[in-house]
């Protein structure tokens, strides 16, 4: 039986057969509430501020990826973090949730098979507190960025 350490984020892997490390991260799935207008400008200004929450928290080192389902009205945003409760919080702080443009559900997510490399941490390791100097680049997790 695999265990977690609710500290690192980290599985012990033995449940995987192949005694690699099991990542957790926490999926928020975006959906937008169909009432509002996507091309309005009240929705424009509030999903810009959605964004730029969105940056804050990649740029502290929680958010490890986000962005849009194409051709939908959704979208995902991968977080690292020590609970579910706490990314709870994350996107219940949201401007554009909090204004109703979107609804959120969260859900914990473990990389089993993980070709991207990288580690999963909690924002609060003394790593990100020190503005995640171990990043290498614009790409957190990532070997190397895509072109």
């Amino acid at each position: 039986m695999a265990t977690s350490d609710s500290a690192t984020g980290r599985d012990s892997g033995a449940d995987s057969g192949s005694g690699a490390e099991i990542l957790t991260f926490y999926v928020a799935l975006y959906s937008r509430v169909p009432a509002f207008d996507s091309a309005s400008p009240a929705y424009e200004g509030l999903h810009r501020s959605h964004v730029d929450y969105q940056k804050s928290h990649f740029n502290a080192g929680r958010l490890v990826m986000g962005g849009p389902f194409v051709g939908e009205g959704g979208g995902m945003a991968l977080f690292r973090a020590g609970s579910i409760s706490e990314v709870q919080t994350i996107v219940a702080g949201d401007p554009a949730v909090q204004a109703g443009i979107y609804t959120v559900t969260v859900h914990e997510y473990q990389a089993v098979l993980n070709a991207l490399g990288g580690r999963a941490t909690p924002a609060t390791a003394p790593a990100a507190q020190a503005g995640r100097a171990e990043r290498p680049g614009p790409c957190p997790i990532l070997r190397s960025c895509p072109s």
